[in-house]
């Protein structure tokens, strides 16, 4: 029976850890329409290049063609720094050479419906459908809070890609993901244009037929133009770094 194969798991759950590379980018026009300064969080915020952050992934097989995939991450990041040019964010203007504070938050959760239309007992290649939703905040403070400026944005970004995964043996695996999409949406929230790019691969060891690891890279790319009642302006960044999780199988 296929549920056998090792491609035919029934439910997967996997924690671990993520270790991304960042660079973000972000602009906050002012309320009557004045283009804000594209701002590098890393370069001019002081915020950490990379940080350590828990991921969760999930897997539920359906039928033998058809899965649900589940995933989320959550990022919060701070900095500190003294700015050497002067910062225009929202409807604030914060002056060179004054310290400032930042923050970037950001949550995402996805969920992708994945057709197998090669599914052997080694072998599964299947095309995916879903929606990432990235819920992100931003916000620069002055010294002693004079100068505040804060925006959030919850943005449901759709997916469309394909995986691939093949056992070597019954304990070695290799795995493949790729979603590639450029979104131009109105919603009654906002609108969003702009990319998505999604791409990982990883490793894995089964040692128990219950119990296993997998060791990846993984690269998360978006480009946002929002227009949005609590953000106007844009968003950039890229994630990218090793991941290790432990995966248990029913």
């Amino acid at each position: 029976p296929w549920r056998d194969w090792p491609t035919g798991n029934r439910l997967a759950i996997a924690a671990g850890g993520f270790w991304p590379n960042l660079d973000t980018k972000v602009r906050l026009d002012s309320s009557d329409g004045i283009l804000g300064t594209t701002i590098d969080f890393e370069t001019n915020l002081g915020m950490e290049e990379s940080k350590a952050l828990p991921i969760f992934v999930a897997r539920w097989r359906i039928s033998r063609r058809n899965a649900i995939d589940f995933a989320y991450f959550d990022l919060d990041r701070s900095g500190q720094a003294i700015s050497d040019v002067t910062i225009r964010f929202g409807d604030v203007i914060f002056p060179a050479n004054l310290p400032l504070n930042s923050f970037f938050d950001s949550e995402v959760y996805s969920a992708a419906w994945s057709y197998s239309f090669i599914h052997r007992p080694k072998t599964d290649i299947a095309f995916q459908i879903g929606l990432n939703i990235q819920d992100i905040s931003v916000g620069i403070k002055g010294p002693f809070g004079n100068l505040t400026e804060e925006a959030d944005v919850t943005a449901p970004l759709p997916t469309f890609g394909l995986s691939f995964q093949h056992f070597f043996t019954d304990k070695w695996s290799i795995d493949a993901r790729m979603g590639i999409f450029a979104i131009d949406i109105e919603l009654s929230s906002g609108d969003f244009s702009g990319e998505v790019v999604s791409l990982g691969a990883g490793l894995g060891f089964d040692p128990w037929r219950r119990l296993g690891f997998r060791f990846g890279m993984e690269y998360f790319a978006v480009k946002l133009d929002i227009e949005d009642e609590d953000w106007a302006g844009a968003l950039r960044y890229d994630w990218w770094g090793p991941t290790a999780q432990i995966t248990f199988s029913f």
